[in-house]
């Protein structure tokens, strides 16, 4: 009898969630289709627009907030949670994550021409703001989202002020409280990357923010992380005459 499964019936508010959540899914694989086919002549303003008010809507309805007039790309809140479960359980996650993939996979657009106007700017945006609130206090989502954190920190290390995705942001979300991914999952590599984007791009807190959130978690410190910042900053003389600006008394 273990392995017997008990069917339990859901409420009514969890099957309307869930044919929510199923009607976003084509509209969704029709952008990625045409964006993998390099139908160039169906991705016109319209339809741009079409995807933008889905995932504003994505984003409210995980928030559950009703007034359609706050800004999808600033707003804050505490996510529903078992939303945020059927986002993953649904696979709407991953479609989305596919959404920050496929465009630049493909070489149909390369992010150093777009700029925040741009309807790739904008959707890559609203992707990381949706996602951003679906891991928020979600310890499931976050070790979900996780696997793709090489992708976003790529991202926030290729973007700069003039077509920023705001990548950053979802980053710092999943390493809140996050021991396991900070302790394991962050490359020196990935490390030495955004130390040489503060050397390489104009100066910008998002990238030393990046570079502190690595260092510790809830007051425990990341040594591994630590050591190869203070390695990759200090140890190299070039590194530490152009990062840091002495002060003789």
């Amino acid at each position: 009898m273990n392995d017997v499964f008990v069917p339990i019936k859901a409420d009514k508010q969890e099957i309307q969630d869930v044919l929510f959540i199923q009607s976003a899914v084509p509209k969704i694989k029709l952008f990625l289709h045409y964006i993998r086919k390099q139908k160039t002549e169906l991705l016109n303003l319209p339809f741009f627009i079409g995807i933008e008010e889905l995932l504003k809507g994505l984003i409210f309805f995980v928030l559950e907030i009703k007034n359609l007039y706050t800004d999808p790309f600033e707003v804050e809140g505490v996510g529903n949670q078992q939303r945020q479960k059927l986002m993953r359980e649904c696979r709407l996650i991953d479609l989305v994550i596919d959404c920050l993939v496929y465009p630049f996979e493909t070489k149909m657009y390369n992010i150093d021409e777009l700029t925040m106007k741009h309807p790739i700017t904008r959707i890559c945006r609203l992707v990381y703001r949706l996602l951003k609130h679906c891991v928020k206090d979600c310890s499931l989502n976050k070790n979900y989202v996780a696997q793709w954190i090489d992708l976003f920190f790529r991202q926030a290390m290729m973007t700069t002020e003039e077509n920023n995705f705001t990548a950053e942001k979802t980053i710092a979300e999943l390493l809140v409280e996050n021991y396991d991914l900070l302790e394991n999952q962050i490359e020196s590599t990935t490390i030495v990357n955004l130390v040489n984007l503060c050397l390489e791009q104009p100066k910008h807190e998002r990238f030393l923010n990046l570079l502190s959130g690595l260092c510790s978690c809830e007051a425990d410190a990341i040594t591994s992380n630590q050591d190869d910042i203070c390695e990759t900053m200090l140890e190299n003389n070039q590194n530490k005459q152009r990062l840091f600006f002495f002060i003789t008394t």
